[in-house]
Protein backbone atom coordinates (compact mmCIF):
# COMPACT_ATOMS: atom_id res chain seq x y z
CA UNK A 1 0.00 0.00 0.00
CA UNK A 2 2.86 2.53 0.84
CA UNK A 3 4.53 1.60 -2.40
CA UNK A 4 0.80 2.75 -4.19
CA UNK A 5 0.92 5.61 -2.58
CA UNK A 6 4.55 6.56 -3.03
CA UNK A 7 3.98 5.84 -7.02
CA UNK A 8 0.64 7.79 -7.13
CA UNK A 9 1.91 10.88 -5.63
CA UNK A 10 5.33 10.66 -8.06
CA UNK A 11 2.71 10.44 -11.05
CA UNK A 12 0.91 13.02 -9.43
CA UNK A 13 3.93 15.41 -9.03
CA UNK A 14 5.17 14.71 -12.58
CA UNK A 15 1.81 15.66 -13.94
CA UNK A 16 1.80 18.62 -12.47
CA UNK A 17 5.52 19.28 -13.19
CA UNK A 18 5.88 23.17 -14.59
CA UNK A 19 9.74 22.80 -14.62
CA UNK A 20 12.46 22.68 -17.20
CA UNK A 21 11.33 20.45 -19.89
CA UNK A 22 14.32 18.47 -20.01
CA UNK A 23 13.72 17.17 -16.16
CA UNK A 24 10.56 16.38 -16.62
CA UNK A 25 11.25 14.32 -20.22
CA UNK A 26 14.40 12.39 -17.93
CA UNK A 27 11.83 11.61 -15.15
CA UNK A 28 9.66 10.46 -17.51
CA UNK A 29 11.61 8.29 -19.50
CA UNK A 30 12.48 6.97 -15.99
CA UNK A 31 9.28 6.01 -14.80
CA UNK A 32 8.42 4.53 -18.05
CA UNK A 33 11.80 2.45 -18.42
CA UNK A 34 10.35 1.20 -14.52
CA UNK A 35 6.96 0.59 -16.37
CA UNK A 36 8.72 -1.64 -19.09
CA UNK A 37 10.94 -3.62 -16.46
CA UNK A 38 8.30 -4.36 -14.11
CA UNK A 39 6.01 -5.71 -17.06
CA UNK A 40 9.05 -7.64 -18.31
CA UNK A 41 10.05 -8.83 -14.85
CA UNK A 42 6.32 -10.64 -13.95
CA UNK A 43 6.56 -12.48 -17.04
CA UNK A 44 10.15 -13.54 -15.90
CA UNK A 45 8.71 -14.33 -12.08
CA UNK A 46 5.83 -16.46 -14.03
CA UNK A 47 8.15 -18.25 -16.25
CA UNK A 48 10.67 -19.30 -13.30
CA UNK A 49 7.28 -20.20 -11.75
CA UNK A 50 6.54 -23.14 -14.55
CA UNK A 51 9.50 -24.13 -13.99
CA UNK A 52 9.69 -24.20 -10.16
CA UNK A 53 6.26 -26.15 -10.69
CA UNK A 54 7.82 -28.42 -13.79
CA UNK A 55 10.24 -29.39 -11.32
CA UNK A 56 8.15 -30.10 -8.35
CA UNK A 57 5.39 -32.32 -11.04
CA UNK A 58 7.54 -33.93 -13.18
CA UNK A 59 4.27 -33.28 -15.42
CA UNK A 60 4.41 -35.07 -18.92
CA UNK A 61 5.15 -32.56 -21.39
CA UNK A 62 6.00 -29.69 -19.23
CA UNK A 63 9.36 -29.22 -20.24
CA UNK A 64 8.77 -29.16 -23.47
CA UNK A 65 6.06 -27.14 -23.16
CA UNK A 66 7.57 -24.72 -21.25
CA UNK A 67 10.95 -24.62 -23.92
CA UNK A 68 7.99 -23.93 -26.67
CA UNK A 69 6.78 -20.75 -24.45
CA UNK A 70 10.03 -19.54 -23.83
CA UNK A 71 11.14 -19.69 -26.91
CA UNK A 72 7.53 -18.14 -28.71
CA UNK A 73 7.96 -15.38 -26.34
CA UNK A 74 11.72 -14.50 -27.17
CA UNK A 75 10.54 -14.91 -30.76
CA UNK A 76 7.34 -12.44 -30.23
CA UNK A 77 10.13 -9.88 -28.88
CA UNK A 78 12.43 -10.46 -31.75
CA UNK A 79 15.11 -11.60 -28.86
CA UNK A 80 17.31 -14.68 -29.06
CA UNK A 81 16.94 -16.49 -26.10
CA UNK A 82 20.32 -15.51 -24.71
CA UNK A 83 19.03 -11.95 -24.76
CA UNK A 84 15.68 -12.62 -23.33
CA UNK A 85 17.53 -13.90 -20.35
CA UNK A 86 19.40 -11.48 -20.24
CA UNK A 87 17.31 -9.17 -20.50
CA UNK A 88 14.84 -10.97 -17.38
CA UNK A 89 17.96 -10.36 -14.92
CA UNK A 90 18.24 -6.97 -16.12
CA UNK A 91 15.00 -5.45 -15.87
CA UNK A 92 14.71 -8.23 -12.51
CA UNK A 93 17.79 -5.60 -10.82
CA UNK A 94 16.31 -2.36 -11.91
CA UNK A 95 12.96 -3.48 -10.82
CA UNK A 96 14.00 -4.20 -7.26
CA UNK A 97 16.03 -1.04 -7.42
CA UNK A 98 12.95 1.39 -7.87
CA UNK A 99 11.16 -1.01 -5.69
CA UNK A 100 14.03 0.11 -2.62
CA UNK A 101 13.81 3.36 -4.00
CA UNK A 102 10.35 3.91 -3.85
CA UNK A 103 10.34 2.55 -0.14
CA UNK A 104 13.12 4.72 1.06
CA UNK A 105 11.23 8.09 -0.22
Amino acid sequence: MKLLLSFVLALGLACDSRGDDDVETKYHSYLAALLVASKFTGMCGALQQMGKFQDATQMQGGDEFISRFINTEAARLGLSIEDFFYRCDVSTKAYNEGLKSAQQG
